[in-house]
């Protein structure tokens, strides 16, 4: 029985020591300023304000990073899209010889209707694609400032000891 009482001990011991030194690696906090998973509440109690400054840098770069613009979603496709096309568009000219001005009208109108499908699916893409940034960017942003309201607190606290 006194074994078992070291045993649990020692891993006791172990397990705050590791939740006091270490950190989460990612941002934890929700937008209410609610941390996420029991092992990171118990560094946000042990850690104090070390842990809550940690999670305002993880924040804050997430918050940068999400303010760079980046290229259109659709870019990669529209690069492979292209591509396409000139093979296509070769192969069309080595077979114009083979159809009739119809059929040569026909390929060329079918081309035309390909390409506004295809820029209208790109726009809702490319749509959807910053849509989903700015809400990213306005969680993130409700995040930092609950992390700033806490540590205001806790700096208020400390002020009135």
């Amino acid at each position: 029985m006194n074994k078992l009482r070291i045993a649990l001990l020692i891993i006791l011991v172990a397990f705050l020591g590791f939740a006091y030194f270490s950190n989460p690696g990612e941002l934890v906090v929700t937008e209410s300023g609610k941390i996420e998973g029991t092992t990171n509440k118990i560094r946000g109690l042990m850690q104090g304000k070390k842990f809550w400054r940690q999670q305002l840098k993880y924040a804050a770069d997430i918050y940068n990073e999400s303010l760079i613009p980046y290229p259109p979603s659709s870019i990669e496709l529209r690069d492979l899209y292209h591509k396409m096309r000139e093979v296509q568009k070769t192969l069309d000219t080595k077979m114009q010889s083979l159809y009739t001005p119809e059929e040569q009208m026909a390929i060329l109108l079918r081309s035309q209707a390909d390409s506004l499908e295809r820029a209208g699916k790109w726009k809702q893409l490319d749509e959807a694609g910053e849509k989903e940034r700015v809400m990213e960017t306005e969680r993130i942003s409700k995040i930092v400032l609950a992390i700033e309201t806490r540590l205001q607190i806790e700096k208020t606290q400390s002020l009135i000891k």
